[in-house]
């Protein structure tokens, strides 16, 4: 640790006891004292492609910007030691820039009660007029990406690698996941988007994406306020669905699917061969339900039965358990 930001501290502790002004004055300075900043620049040659890859235990915000340069910001406040490693070239689709960027944290007991060591995302600024763009997470990565206008964007996510999508327009978006958490949410647009997960859970939330595919292994999906064609697939795990308009399948080999909200998808399929069916609707009116369950009970709006009818039934749900329950509460007008 720097021994000027060590007294710095002390003598904003020792000013604690006199005056806060005094005290402040001296914080104020042990944190401008720790404060490090990290740029790195790669100058792209063309616009076709771009591999980015992240390592480290870093946490990263992805972002596109004016320019022809692939730019790395962060600013540190803190007294552990950061280390970036960079490097951009040629490769044999496009270009490539490989970032790894590492601190260890300064555990020191003072340092933690006065709430002084911490550091900021490491920012990565990509052309906006790259058409391409694939970036790899590396194992246990915690990234956020947003700010993005691409053509096509690649998603590829190693063991133990988070993310989160935000305010994203693509033309396409594919996502391929190993056990880590897919979260999108608010202005994520795109004509089509897969996410491909082994074991983690999805959660989208608000988005406007004509056409959505989520293919999980082991994990559970979750889905809010998602409009256009949706097809969810899992082989173990449950599936929600909060408000959704368009045609929506869902399908569990084993798992349970709940349907909550009162904005209702034009067409939904929802089948499970292991698992319940459940959810309560608002406001029901203009909808049809017909229900099956092989071995199992069906109960709609408090009755026992396998079909229900309401209005134009313009919105339409089919619902299908082989091995389980099928219950639909809400409020009904009849």
């Amino acid at each position: 640790m720097k021994k000027r930001t060590i007294l710095f501290l002390l003598l904003a502790i020792s000013m604690m006891g006199v005056g806060a002004v005094g005290s402040i004055y001296y914080y104020q300075q042990a944190h401008k004292a720790m404060r490090t900043s990290v740029s790195k620049e790669y100058t792209m040659k063309q616009q076709e492609h771009l591999d980015l890859y992240l390592a480290g235990n870093a946490r990263y915000s992805v972002q596109t910007t004016s320019g022809n340069q692939v730019k790395l910001n962060s600013d540190t406040y803190t007294t552990s030691k950061v280390s970036v490693d960079w490097q951009g070239q040629k490769n044999d689709t496009g270009e490539e820039v490989t970032v790894k960027a590492d601190w260890q944290r300064n555990d020191q007991p003072f340092l933690i009660l006065a709430n002084m060591d911490y550091h900021s995302d490491i920012t990565i600024s990509i052309p906006d007029t790259v058409k391409n763009v694939t970036l790899h997470l590396g194992n246990g990565q915690y990234s956020y990406i947003g700010d993005m206008k691409t053509s096509n964007l690649a998603i590829k996510a190693d063991k133990n690698a988070h993310f989160s999508l935000g305010n994203i327009n693509s033309e396409t978006i594919d996502v391929t996941s190993q056990d880590g958490s897919v979260i999108a949410y608010g202005d994520v647009a795109a004509k089509e988007m897969t996410i491909t997960s082994a074991a983690g859970t999805v959660d989208l939330s608000d988005l406007a994406v004509q056409q959505l595919t989520v293919t999980s292994t082991s994990g559970s999906v979750n889905l809010n306020d998602l409009r256009g064609s949706i097809n969810v697939q899992t082989e173990s795990g449950d599936i929600s669905l909060n408000d959704g308009r368009g045609t929506v399948t869902l399908n569990s080999r084993s798992g349970n699917i709940s349907l909550n909200g009162d904005d209702f998808p034009e067409k939904l399929q929802a089948t499970t061969d292991n698992g319940d069916i459940t959810g309560y609707l608002e406001d029901v009116q203009n909808i049809s339900i017909k229900a099956a369950a092989e071995v199992g009970d069906v109960s709609l709006f408090q009755e026992d039965r396998t079909s229900y009818t309401n209005g134009s039934a313009k919105h339409q749900m089919e619902l299908q358990t082989k091995l389980g329950d099928i219950q639909l509460d809400g409020y009904t007008a009849d």
